[in-house]
């Protein structure tokens, strides 16, 4: 993640959801530029975007590549939780595990992350496009950090 600027849209559980589309109306762009810097007495991490700070639980983040937004959120602690996903063979886009297995950005299981607030169906973001809950199994890779 180093050298890469950091993206944050406000999560659905955020007492602050409402700004997303507050910003939309305003002409703003989702998601949002912002800086991680060091706590603030009130715990503010998380700087940018409509409301200009924001807790490390309020927001999604995310980091351009290959010229899409790919979700980085990782857990407080030791441990960096990767969500990874294949299709089942009941999906009608079965076809897309070949794809993946054969693009060097996603691999099989291909990364994914849940978007919870999502204004359609598909919140499983990742590999050659979104997809429901019901066409994945999904797999938790855990890495320590050194």
């Amino acid at each position: 993640m180093t050298n890469k600027q950091l993206f944050a849209k406000i999560r659905i559980s955020s007492k602050y959801f409402w700004q997303n589309e507050y910003a939309l109306q305003k002409g703003q762009k989702l998601p949002f530029p912002v800086t991680l810097k060091e706590k603030t007495p009130h715990g503010y991490e998380v700087f940018g975007g409509l409301g200009g700070q924001y807790h490390r639980k309020d927001v999604h983040l995310f980091v351009i590549e290959n010229g899409e937004y790919v979700c980085v959120d990782e857990p407080a602690g030791e441990l960096v939780v990767q969500l990874s996903a294949k299709l089942k063979r009941t999906s009608l886009n079965f076809s897309d595990n070949e794809l993946a297995k054969n693009d060097p950005r996603f691999g099989l299981p291909f990364p994914v992350c849940i978007v919870p607030d999502a204004d359609y169906k598909e919140v499983v973001r990742g590999g050659p496009r979104d997809y429901r809950l019901d066409e994945v199994t999904l797999f938790v890779d855990c890495l320590k950090i050194s």
